[in-house]
């Protein structure tokens, strides 16, 4: 969406004010996503030490109940949870592609370049870059990439889940 006619004052100010609030709907879908991850995944160890807390002062089998109840809504809250951090993780997505397009008319690279790619380019480096040289840089980096902290915490929490099901298969069978 490269547009080569020069900007209007209006043009750019409405630019600019889209892009704050791109940036600001960015940062509010990665807080939630994290925020939201730090308490997931506190309630399912939380659950797991009570479960096992209760196994130890009951040492009947009559505490499968308590397993299969708490157990379940643990994976519903992880499985729940992985639905709306992708679904957040998706709408950022969408706002950093906004924010690479605005900043291509506006002739800023905070996201095209520096942070999404991973190297710390500093002003001095970026101002001897030519233009074939981002465009280039933007060709090889063209894609959004997926935060390896977003793989890191999904394969928590289905590990998470995992346990959670193992826990409850093992204490119906122990049951039996």
């Amino acid at each position: 969406m490269a547009n080569n006619s020069p900007l209007t004052p209006e043009q750019r100010q409405s630019l600019e004010t889209e892009y704050q609030i791109a940036f600001q709907m960015f940062q509010l879908q990665n807080s939630q996503a994290w925020q939201t991850f730090s308490i997931a995944s506190t309630i399912a160890l939380a659950g797991l030490a009570f479960v096992g807390q209760i196994k130890t002062v009951a040492s009947s089998k009559a505490t499968w109940p308590i397993s299969l109840f708490v157990g379940i809504a643990m994976i519903i809250i992880l499985t729940d949870w992985l639905i709306l951090a992708n679904r957040w993780w998706s709408f950022a997505q969408v706002s950093v592609f906004r924010l690479m397009e605005i900043e291509n008319q506006l002739g800023l690279y905070l996201f095209r370049q520096g942070t999404w790619i991973r190297s710390s380019l500093d002003k001095k480096t970026l101002e001897k870059l030519d233009n074939d040289e981002i465009r280039h840089y933007e060709m090889v980096h063209k894609k959004f990439p997926k935060l390896k902290q977003q793989n890191v915490s999904s394969v928590i929490v289905v590990a998470l889940i995992l346990i959670w099901i193992f826990f409850i298969v093992a204490d119906i069978l122990a049951f039996i």
